[in-house]
């Protein structure tokens, strides 16, 4: 089969082919709907239902998603993402290769083939969908609060878990820089089912080990129900639970899982603001339809006040260490959907903080991804230096910020110092034109008291590195044709 893009056309068509086989009722779905009541308190009827429902809405939901041709489409559909998921790799078995390192950046070569081919195992996808959530891990001060040395390097990956050739030249670019620890911040795609997992272990570019490895828990993740992140990549990594802390004289590392309840750090929803998620949704497919989170699993969950009760007694107990975050979804943005969807986790945060005496600034930096953009946020504006690189993997229109807004309460998006706009003109060969937002890893440096950050693009080029323990926006060296955006 010639090798293509995993465009839109194809999500549509395999949707459409779910809804087809569920309406008739053929004997392969009702044969699954039959397994999954094996792990579901659901009946077979009331599990028929919920699919019609779930694929209408999916369907929906992909048709409204903005898509650029030559893009790799991903949807935030999770039902959509888990087709995603079975689309690249359940029936080809097609894994990244120097092949596929040949041809544009753009194409992913694990999405090869006809969906129409791979119409019998599609079922498995419903099934997916019906499983209940993985069990949420409680972490332990034995396992998940973790010395690490001084001075010490750390890689951060953000959105890094594609099987494509731009994840790979991250790895390779880590490698050969031989960081102490790497850490991914969430997202493995589409789906971060079993296969997709497996090639993520199999890409990570250090051999893991406990304490030198570390994976958030992301949206993409969840989308199967989180089964194969807690059962086969913490496992792979030796960590414990979903979130954890590292520190040494210095500093104290918290990673947050903000995924397994949505934008959430105790399990709590915005219940007091009625249809807040729906008129997120709203907003973000009438502004930005690719970033859409109206399907947020949005239902509080108390097993995560053990994750409050953690990061609060970490916080408190830090003396002198700074502290920095780092999670998968953002608590701020330049972008008014995305900006108002982090507003829950930074409600959150704010509580956080005043169960702490003088904890108003106690989190000296925090580090996301989940939007596919490299932004240092005005430290002037924030109580705590803003990094968002969740620009590893997924290619993406180049970045521009749109004009500042303010949401329903009048308060203004974050202000930006500056942003990774640069274009990926060429693919690794140099044999293919392209138009394509460049990837990018970050490397913390600790050293004593200070703290440093080098932003490197897949192509080995600098977007800047700063002196994060510095003056507020204290850049050392900026990479050719980056500078501050009121000076550039």
């Amino acid at each position: 089969m010639a090798i293509q893009n995993q465009s839109k056309a194809d999500v549509q068509q395999i949707l459409q082919l779910l809804k087809e086989r569920v309406e008739s009722k053929d004997a392969e779905v009702m044969k699954g709907l039959a397994a999954a009541k094996d792990q579901t308190d659901s009946s077979i009827d009331d599990a028929y239902s919920y699919l019609q429902s779930e694929l209408a809405k999916a369907a929906a939901h992909v048709d409204g998603e903005s898509y650029t041709e030559g893009e790799a489409f991903h949807s935030r559909n999770p039902l959509a993402g888990l087709a995603q998921a079975h689309l690249s790799t359940e029936a080809n078995g097609v894994t990244h290769n120097d092949v596929g390192d040949a041809l544009p950046a753009v194409v992913d070569v694990f999405g090869e083939g006809n969906p129409l081919v791979w119409a019998p195992v599609m079922v498995n996808i419903l099934v997916e969908y019906l499983k209940p959530k993985a069990d949420f891990k409680t972490a332990t001060d034995e396992k998940s609060y973790i010395k690490i040395p001084n001075p010490c390097t750390i890689a951060l990956l953000g959105d890094w878990g594609a099987d494509n050739d731009h994840a790979q030249r991250i790895a390779q670019l880590v490698r050969e820089r031989k960081p102490e620890i790497v850490i991914h911040l969430g997202d493995i795609y589409y789906a971060g089912n079993e296969y997709e997992c497996e090639r993520f272990l199999a890409n990570w570019p250090l051999e893991a080990r406990p304490g030198n490895s570390f994976a958030l828990n992301g949206n993409h993740e969840m989308y199967s129900r989180g089964i194969p992140y807690f059962g086969t990549v913490l496992p792979a990594f030796g960590q414990e639970a979903s979130y954890f802390t590292l520190y040494n004289d210095d500093w104290q590392i918290h990673g947050l899982d903000t995924a397994y309840v949505p934008f959430s750090i105790d399990g709590t929803v915005p219940s007091d603001k009625p249809g807040f998620w729906k008129r997120i949704g709203d907003q973000i497919g009438k502004i930005l339809p690719f970033v859409n989170h109206e399907n947020f699993d949005a239902k509080p969950d108390s097993r995560l006040q053990a994750q409050w009760d953690w990061v609060q007694k970490k916080l408190a107990k830090s003396g002198n260490r700074k502290n920095i975050f780092l999670s998968h979804n953002q608590p701020i943005s330049a972008y008014l959907p995305e900006f108002e969807a982090g507003s829950f986790l930074q409600e959150q945060f704010w509580r956080l903080r005043m169960t702490i005496a003088g904890g108003l600034y106690i989190v000296h930096a925090w580090f996301f991804g989940h939007e596919h953009k490299g932004t240092i946020y005005d430290d002037t504006a924030t109580e705590y230096r803003a990094r968002l690189i969740g620009n590893g993997a997924i290619p993406h229109s180049v970045q521009a910020l749109v004009p500042p807004q303010r949401d329903e309460t009048n308060t203004a998006c974050t202000p930006v110092f500056t942003m990774n706009d640069k274009a990926l003109k060429k693919d690794l060969l140099g044999l293919h034109e392209l138009d394509l937002a460049v990837s990018t890893f970050a490397l913390l440096t600790l050293d004593g008291p200070d703290a440093y950050v080098e932003y490197i693009n897949e192509d080995g080029s600098l977007f800047l590195k700063e002196k994060l323990s510095g003056k507020p926006n204290e850049v050392i060296e900026w990479g050719e044709g980056y500078g501050p955006l009121n000076k550039k």
